[in-house]
């Protein structure tokens, strides 16, 4: 493992516990209430990001589970080994699903903080469906 790999990896595994951390807060819709500077992408991306975050946060956990299989510090090919590391990649993958069919569709309700559920999804808004004010 390289220098950087292990700073990547801290930085990750320190980027998931932040936002961990913050997820009661995202869930209530208490953070994220105005649409930073910085973001390029217009505000119907913005909902749905916003709304996707309480799903990217609970699939960044499974994520951590990969780190140690791609930065080589489990090599092992035993049955266990491999069953964990497909366990915890499936999970990533679906997550990363769910986080796009939040912020695209605001689907499935369940994963979507209460207060955001009214809204209409990004693809909605986009495409002229659905004015959000």
């Amino acid at each position: 493992m390289t220098i950087g790999e292990l700073v990547a990896g801290v930085v990750i595994a320190v980027g998931v516990v932040l936002a961990t951390l913050q997820l009661p807060k995202v869930w209530r819709a208490e953070a994220c209430a105005q649409i930073p500077a910085w973001w390029l992408w217009g505000s119907a991306a913005y909902r749905g990001f916003v709304r996707a975050v309480p799903v990217g946060i609970v699939s960044g956990w499974p994520f951590l589970l990969i780190l140690p299989w791609a930065f080589g510090l489990i090599t092992s090919k035993s049955t266990a080994s491999t069953i964990g590391l497909l366990t915890a990649a499936s999970m990533t993958i679906i997550g990363f699903g769910l986080m796009v069919c939040v912020a695209l569709f605001n689907w499935p309700r369940q994963l979507v903080p209460p207060k955001l559920r009214a809204q209409p999804g990004m693809l909605h808004e986009i495409m002229g469906a659905g004015e959000h004010h």
